[in-house]
């Protein structure tokens, strides 16, 4: 996936697009057209109001190839979601999927682009070898393309017995050919009476390749000390490469960092930084960055990159300019 279907698109109604309309589709497997499925179909209500989790998980897991949601309409969910196959394209068509005080998940995530990770044993020989286990380990071939999620939930010092915020919008782990386009991630103010637990909203967790984030807007306004905009990382040392961010809106009441690179960690038990493998081919270009500073904690960080040392040897090296200060090591980035 190179563009997005909606945008390709341009000017074409959905009926044009897909070739028929949502009454055809139970002739579409008979005319040879990949499946596609309305989350309507599964009972999804779209209200706002009642619990649409079964509903679109349901969806998600049919095995369709594309999956539709109502233009502009409000899924509420009191569970995580998972996308858990390739070969799937999401139409949200400005729909919104929406939590409130009812979100009750042992899961940090509302949704999930998540393959399988392998085992402790098994991870370095999966990792070395990736393209070899798509479909074992890693799903292939997910768009997400105008679709909205938003939290309004309790945080975790609020939540009653039995209910918690997640800290994670959108994850990605284990996949590959990931598009997300056109998509708005908000987390709400506390002023709007919602009480989220920070959060992240984009969160490049482990064992991706080649994701696209582009036309994208994230809104973070938690009042805690934790969570950012995008996170890049590998927190299972899989390996991770070619990653696009391009053209976003970043907005945040800046307590976290509103975009992150982590490319090292410190083991938890010896307390030494531990080299991963590299995150490698991340090109981040024609973004818009705000941060309310007014609002900021003073433990602000508003850009995170890992091996700094390096960077700074890079800049000396080769006279680049580098308008980066690294908030962990104190290296100077500017020459």
């Amino acid at each position: 996936m190179n563009q997005s279907p909606l945008a390709a698109a341009s000017g074409i109604g959905l009926k044009d697009k897909l070739g028929y309309a949502f009454g055809d589709l139970a002739n579409a497997a008979a005319d040879g057209v990949p499946a596609v499925v309305h989350v309507a179909q599964f009972g999804a209500y779209g209200d706002g109001t009642h619990d649409d989790h079964d509903a679109l998980q349901a969806a998600f897991d049919s095995g369709a190839t594309t999956i539709l949601f109502e233009q502009n309409a409000t899924y509420k969910v009191n569970s995580s979601l998972k996308i858990s196959h390739g070969n799937l394209t999401v139409l949200g068509n400005g729909a919104t999927i929406v939590t409130d005080g009812d979100y009750a998940a042992a899961a940090e995530r509302l949704l999930s682009i998540t393959g399988k990770v392998p085992g402790s044993n098994d991870r370095e020989t999966v990792a070395n070898d990736w393209e070899s286990y798509k479909g074992q380990y890693y799903i292939d071939d997910v768009g997400i393309y105008q679709l909205n999620l938003k939290a309004c939930a309790y945080s975790a010092s609020a939540a009653p017995e039995g209910r918690q915020a997640y800290t994670h919008q959108l994850m990605v782990q284990m996949a590959a050919n990931v598009d997300i386009y056109d998509c708005t991630f908000t987390t709400e103010s506390p002023t709007s009476g919602c009480k989220v637990d920070g959060g992240t909203a984009l969160d490049a967790y482990t064992g991706w390749h080649d994701v696209t984030i582009e036309n994208c807007t994230v809104r973070n306004f938690c009042d805690k000390e934790s969570g950012g905009g995008l996170w890049i990382r590998d927190h299972f040392n899989m390996g991770c490469t070619n990653m696009v961010v391009k053209g976003n809106d970043f907005e945040k009441v800046c307590h976290d960092e509103v975009l992150a690179v982590f490319n090292s960690y410190k083991d938890s038990t010896t307390g030494s930084t531990v080299e991963k493998r590299h995150i490698k081919d991340v090109l981040i270009v024609e973004n818009r960055f705000s941060m309310d500073e007014a609002e900021a904690s003073p433990s602000v960080m508003c850009f995170t990159v890992e091996q700094a040392e390096d960077l700074k040897k890079t800049s000396e090296a080769k006279g680049l300019l580098f308008g980066v200060a690294h908030a962990y090591t104190g290296y100077t980035m500017s020459k």
